[in-house]
């Protein structure tokens, strides 16, 4: 369903056996109508609209916790979508990260790729250890404010902890980061009895000391 609503062409998806997608006609009896973009999103909210999205029952704070109309920094692919910040991540999560990206298909990849998903499916075979050894599980690391971990691991400490756990660290940069440059900000200011509220989505790219080289918005409202 997703696919055809940013697909460019008008042609239901058949690309999955049993799955079928759904293009404008598919929409015409829905009330209000919806009108298939047929291009990028430019709002996450914008999904609401999909067929099938609010039959998921999939509470919207998951879509928007775990899902981002950004695209990746430039480099990076789609084998790698993302960037775990190893300073921040819980074990659980950065469990769930790496069996995520496991991928029984590897030899039917590119050479390149499949050079790369190997490692990916080492690191998801051993993603416990690797958990560990980032975390410090059981180890009294304490916790900063709204239950953020208070690990200041630099890249050369978290890298060899992984190679440590998996022996995988050469491709450390590809699945972690030491720090987030995608952040979610809200604001609210309360005046007597009125109240706004400014959301917005901030990118803020680094360099190699994780210093900050800049700050824009990608996107905002104001309620």
């Amino acid at each position: 369903m997703l696919f055809d609503w940013i697909d460019p062409d008008n042609i239901p998806f058949t690309g999955i056996p049993g799955a079928a997608g759904a293009e404008q006609s598919d929409y015409l009896l829905d009330l209000p109508r919806a009108q298939v973009k047929n291009k990028r999103l430019d709002r996450l909210g914008e999904i609401r609209a999909i067929k099938r999205v609010a039959e998921s029952r999939i509470a919207w704070r998951d879509w928007e916790s775990r899902f981002t109309i950004y695209e990746p920094s430039a480099g990076r692919s789609n084998l790698y979508p993302g960037l775990l910040n190893v300073n921040s991540a819980s074990y659980d999560q950065i469990v769930a990260f790496l069996k995520a990206r496991s991928y029984s298909g590897a030899d039917r990849l590119s050479s390149e790729q499949r050079d790369v998903q190997i490692v990916l499916n080492r690191y998801a075979d051993d993603a416990e250890e690797i958990a560990a050894e980032l975390t410090g599980e059981g180890s009294p690391l304490g916790e900063l404010g709204f239950g953020i971990p208070s690990r200041r691991l630099s890249k050369s400490d978290a890298e060899r902890k992984v190679k440590s756990a998996s022996g995988g660290g050469q491709r450390f940069s590809q699945v972690f980061s030491t720090y987030d440059e995608y952040f979610l900000v809200r604001i609210v200011i309360a005046v007597g009895e009125s109240q706004a509220e400014i959301s917005a989505v901030l990118y803020t790219p680094r360099k190699s000391d994780r210093t900050a080289t800049g700050a824009e918005v990608l996107e905002y409202s104001l309620n």
